[in-house]
């Protein structure tokens, strides 16, 4: 990881409108940029660049960030690929933090072995694609023509073809010079019986004959495995697939195949669809479903969902729906589940289809039917809770072994509206008291605190008591300034603090006197995360400038906040005077007790539907007291 000092380094040496320049043509507005949005599709420019600032903001998708964050929507990359490209672009190389110079020098001599083992594996991928477009290669074009796979798509995913002999790859190798003991230890080559390979290769044979090639890219585009199609006769004891072993450079866990080219499609539609096979993505792909991935040959594993869940809110399953691809789904749901807390959606193509037959069958309304099923596609925990219920005998003894099956499963969801939507219906169905059913939830999910992940912000935010506190009369002025429909008060407040910072020394001076005036009252962990760190009093040297900065870096994996940052320091207003700072704080207030009050309503009702009375009455004296008129001090 690169230090801080090369970081700013980086984003110091790089001028935000030539980079943005490059992708979104840009007019000067003032002393803004402004351009069309690269992110939706708008007549009227919304996107603009503050160059004094380095950062930008687009109205139409409220997005925004610096030169980082733009190459993270753009180009779909990682926090580290986009700083490492900047990186490239101003000349400045990645530093090592904490390394001495034998680590330092381990780590380059490992670059430049995982350089040479993806030189090797793109050499093969050539060799497979002109082996495809050879006649050698007839065998292979008349498959992809009865898969109905289009000349853009094998051009795309770079489909080559493996020939029926066993040493054409190795030949080719030894021709370019490439190393014969690199290219057994990335599974291009093996050997018979388990022997050592030898490095001028006699003892070598091809690893993939008679294949259909599709090439394993990592996100950055490099080709790092193989996957292989048989073509021959299905009566022989070949795999119909196989699959390049682990290497140095390929780890079947963390690997999904076509990650590379779905990712920027799957952050731009915040959905991503994970299909069983190469044929199923290639299908969905050219059918105008970009946000496809598959995994390579491998079950599916607690890294792939990190992977996902980082990437998008909304991972669908579509596997097979033959009995295999049933158990499957039913097991990534309970990987989405333990790994991530994650409700993931699954559906699956009528008929006992795979989603490539689907298509192909369906024809111009297969892609239609297709996208009614995504679209429309349910929580697999939902189709789980249905099949076990199903199976459920009307005894109580039954209704009770249920009800703890499916609580074990509902209390790893860490959302807890995600159990409350489910709760009712739930109780309904099995004909038992909600509140019985909760407790039942709720024993399981303290078992399971220990090991649910914390808030996403990587600021911790100050754990006060909530207390109302009386605050001067607010201007009239401040509520309809700058007022977005929807938007939610928070959000607004946080985003005036940034954009005026000259409140920022007083309201630290009120929060410092009292810290049940501010954080008490903002509900949004997120936003509560971002206050409380440009809440804390400044360091020796350091400034305001500086503070933000900090904020946008530790906050810039929590997209609201980013983009609520990105807004707030790229416009170009005037400052609010320092007196609405009083009216900015009593608003905040007043929010925050009428969301209290309406929880509490929603409360009251619940308990009595259920029947609680004494629950009932004490929630009610609950909400009189948090009506009662407050004394000023």
């Amino acid at each position: 990881m690169a230090n801080e000092d090369t970081k700013k380094r980086i984003k110091d040496s790089i001028d935000i409108v030539a980079l943005i320049g490059e992708t979104v043509p840009l007019r000067r507005a003032g002393k803004l940029f402004r351009g069309l949005s690269p992110f939706a599709k708008e007549k009227s420019p919304s996107f603009f660049v503050n160059p004094e600032k380095q950062t930008f903001y687009c109205y139409s998708t409220n997005q925004g960030g610096d030169s980082i964050d733009f190459l993270r929507l753009v180009k779909g990359y990682s926090y580290i690929e986009a700083l490492k490209a900047l990186g490239e672009k101003a000349g400045i190389a990645l530093d090592l933090e904490n390394k001495t110079p034998e680590q330092i020098a381990k780590d380059r001599q490992e670059q430049e072995a995982r350089k040479l083992l993806l030189k090797i594996n793109r050499f093969a991928a050539h060799f497979y694609q002109e082996q495809f477009n050879a006649p050698v290669g007839a065998v292979a074009r008349e498959y992809a023509q009865k898969r109905a796979i289009t000349q853009d798509a094998l051009l795309n995913f770079g489909i080559g073809f493996a020939p029926d002999a066993w040493t054409a790859l190795r030949d080719y190798l030894l021709k370019i010079k490439a190393p014969m003991l690199n290219a057994h230890e990335l599974g291009l080559l093996r050997t018979k019986g388990g022997e050592a390979p030898k490095a001028d290769g006699s003892n070598l044979f091809d690893t993939f004959r008679n294949r259909l090639i599709f090439p394993i890219r990592d996100p950055q585009g490099e080709v790092i495995a193989f996957g292989g199609r048989w073509l021959g006769s299905e009566s022989t004891d070949a795999p119909k697939y196989l699959n390049s072993p682990e290497s140095p450079v390929y780890h079947k866990s963390r690997t999904l195949y076509n990650l590379d080219r779905a990712r920027k499609a799957a952050r731009d539609l915040e959905t991503i669809v994970l299909v069983e096979g190469y044929m199923d993505c290639l299908a969905l792909d050219q059918a105008g479903f970009p946000n496809v991935v598959a995994n390579c040959g491998t079950a599916l594993t607690e890294q792939h969902a990190r992977i996902l869940r980082q990437l998008v809110p909304r991972v669908v399953c579509l596997y097979d729906s033959d009995a295999a691809g049933l158990k499957a789904t039913e097991r990534n749901m309970e990987i989405f589940l333990e790994a991530e807390g994650f409700p993931l959606l699954a559906t699956h193509v009528p008929n006992g289809k795979d989603p490539d037959d689907f298509l192909r069958a369906g024809g111009a309304s297969g892609a239609a039917a297709m996208a009614d099923l995504l679209k429309n596609a349910p929580a697999e925990i939902d189709a789980w809770i249905d099949r076990v219920l199903a199976a459920t005998p009307p005894t109580v003894q039954a209704r009770a072994a249920a009800i703890d099956k499916i609580a074990s499963k509902l209390a790893l969801l860490r959302d807890e509206l995600w159990i409350q939507a489910r709760l009712g219906n739930l109780a309904q169905r099995l004909e038992m008291d909600g509140a019985l059913v909760d407790r039942a939830i709720q024993r399981h999910r303290k078992n399971f605190q220990g090991l649910a992940k914390p808030a996403t912000s990587p600021v911790k935010a100050q754990n006060v008591p909530v207390k109302s506190a009386p605050i001067t009369q607010k201007s009239k002025a401040f509520q309809g300034k700058n007022g977005r429909k929807g938007f939610g008060f928070e959000r607004k407040f946080l985003m005036e603090l940034l954009a005026y910072p000259e409140w920022l020394p007083a309201l630290r001076r009120i929060h410092e006197r009292d810290p049940l005036l501010v954080l008490p009252h903002v509900e949004d962990q997120e936003i509560k995360s971002a206050l409380a760190f440009m809440l804390t009093p400044l360091q020796a040297g350091e400034s305001e400038e500086s503070r933000l900065q900090k904020l946008q870096d530790e906050m810039r994996s929590v997209e609201s906040v980013r983009n609520i940052v990105a807004e707030a320091v790229t416009k170009n207003d005037s400052g609010l005077p320092a007196k609405e700072l009083e009216a900015a704080l009593e608003k905040l207030r007043e929010e925050s007790q009428r969301k209290q009050v309406d929880t509490l309503k929603e409360r009251i009702r619940a308990a009595e539907l259920s029947g609680d009375s004494a629950e009932s009455e004490r929630l009610m004296q609950q909400l009189q007291e948090l009506r009662r008129p407050r004394m000023s001090s």
